[in-house]
């Protein structure tokens, strides 16, 4: 299981990927999140900011910058803002200076470099000089990876208690078969069905279902996509939207903290639908509809009407 998910991870994409599963990740450990990934915005070499308890048992404020898959020489250090060493000069130099909150300024700091996948060898020299020399008493250093962020998963949002053998099985399954989509389909709706019933005992239940299916579908979806098979992924995700949304409705309207959660859960989930819905028609349908008549034909629906739906989606002219 705890490969799987390191595997995963390592397939992330920086931006809306990475750093998307690891708020909810920290907030279901304990942190407090007060700042998540933004678009359109200076952040100053942060991508979350958190606050918690770090393993010294003292509460701490964690500082993330993230970036995707292995870290490399050039992802280290390439002369641009956008690598790692830099991101960490800016925290250090503006961001701790400027836009910590006033509640928080007499915690310590630690910065964390964070990634889905492992450090090359070849830089791991510089990386550890460039912490000792920037550690101090109040500021600390720490390396979030791959294995170590799979383990965190599984301690904390897919935790055993909380994902039992019979939800895992149905999981594992449903990721080793995504090359068969109907097999892969069916051990998901499983999976989301059982999550649903396990989240109707309380409304905490409820938010920590909605997170696991969350992270369930965007494990399943990053294996489809590294297969070039995306049909189970978009079809699952349509699955995961209305369990989630069977976790939100007794919620509507209450201000809560968990109410507020399972509503960011759902956005979440709408996004991710959208990305698996938008590779999934520019990579497996936009390529073909040139060929007359060629979706249509792979449908091989008897109603005219899931014919003229699909030209309609390709963006061609069904009346001509």
């Amino acid at each position: 299981m705890k490969l799987l998910i390191r595997d995963y991870l390592a397939s992330l994409r920086e931006r809306e990927e990475l750093d998307a599963i690891l708020p909810d990740l920290l907030s279901e450990l304990g942190f407090t999140v007060y700042s998540r990934p933004r678009r359109g915005t200076l952040q100053r070499g942060v991508d979350i900011a958190a606050v918690g308890e770090d393993d010294d048992g003292e509460r701490k404020i964690f500082l993330f910058s993230v970036k995707k898959g292995d870290l490399t020489r050039q992802d280290w250090d390439n002369g641009t803002p956008q690598a790692l060493r830099p991101s960490l000069n800016e925290i250090r130099d503006v961001y701790i200076r400027n836009r910590i909150p006033s509640r928080y300024k007499g915690l310590k700091i630690v910065i964390c470099l964070t990634f889905g996948g492992d450090i090359h060898e070849e830089i791991r020299e510089s990386v550890t000089g460039y912490i000792a020399e920037n550690t101090n008493d109040r500021i600390s250093f720490d390396e979030w990876n791959g294995d170590k962020i799979a383990g965190l998963l599984l301690k904390g949002i897919l935790r055993e208690e909380i994902l039992p053998k019979s939800m895992r099985a149905s999981f594992q399954k449903a990721v080793a078969m995504v090359d068969e989509p109907d097999v892969a389909y069916g051990y998901f709706v499983r999976l989301a069905e059982e999550l649903r019933k396990a989240g109707e005992v309380s409304t905490k239940a409820r938010v920590r279902a909605a997170r696991q299916l969350n992270i369930c579908l965007w494990i399943l979806f990053v294996w489809a996509r590294d297969i070039g098979n995306l049909e189970a992924a978009y079809r699952v995700s349509e699955h995961a939207l209305l369990n989630v949304w069977g976790l939100l409705r007794p919620a509507i309207n209450r201000k809560t903290r968990e109410a507020k959660d399972l509503t960011l859960s759902l956005h979440q989930l709408i996004q991710l639908h959208l990305i698996i819905s938008g590779e999934y028609l520019e990579q497996k349908i936009v390529p073909h509809v040139h060929v007359r008549h060629g979706i249509s034909m792979a449908i091989a629906s008897r109603s005219a009407l899931d014919i003229n739906s699909t030209f309609a989606v390709a963006g061609l002219d069904v009346t001509a």
